[in-house]
C-alpha cells in the first residue's frame, strides 16, 4: 500500500507504510496530515484515518518523555518503562542442557584465572605497603 503526503503544501510520495511511520516517528508528518492511497476512490484524509495503525509508534517527544519521567526523581520508578518479565520454565533437551553446562564451566575459566591474578597482585602490593609501614 502506498501513500501520497501532503507536506508543505504539495503532494510528496507515495510513501510505503515503513515510510509513513518512520516519518511519523521522526515527527515530520503528524496524524493530520492530509494523506491519499495509491486507489482511485480515494481522497485526501487525515493521515490517522487512512492508516489507522499509525498510533502504536511512539514518536521521538513521546519516547524522550517517557524516559524523562522515569528516571525523574519525584517518580524514581523504574518499572515504569519496562515490564516484569516471569520465567516459569525453560524447555531443554538434557543433552543440550548438559552441553550448556559444561561450556558455561569452560567459559568460566578465564575469569578465574583473572581473579586470581588480580588478587595476588592486589595481596603483593598491599603485602609489600604494609610490610613497609612496619619497618
Amino acid at each position: 500500500m502506498k501513500v501520497t503526503l501532503y507536506i508543505d503544501n504539495q503532494p510528496m510520495g507515495p510513501y510505503n507504510l515503513c515510510e509513513v511511520a518512520s516519518l511519523y516517528q521522526q515527527e515530520l508528518v503528524t496524524g493530520d496530515t492530509q494523506a491519499l492511497l495509491d486507489t482511485e476512490q480515494s481522497t485526501w484524509q487525515p493521515l490517522r484515518a487512512v492508516v489507522p495503525s499509525l498510533s502504536s509508534v511512539v514518536t521521538v517527544s513521546a519516547l524522550s518523555q517517557k524516559i524523562i519521567a522515569g528516571l525523574s526523581p519525584t517518580t524514581a520508578n523504574r518499572d515504569t518503562l519496562a515490564e516484569r518479565v516471569t520465567v516459569t520454565d525453560v524447555a531443554m533437551p538434557f543433552g543440550s542442557m548438559v552441553t550448556f553446562m559444561i561450556k558455561w564451566a569452560i567459559a568460566a575459566i578465564p575469569a578465574a584465572i583473572i581473579l586470581t591474578l588480580l588478587f595476588v597482585f592486589l595481596t603483593a602490593f598491599f603485602g609489600a605497603f604494609i610490610g613497609g609501614l612496619v619497618r
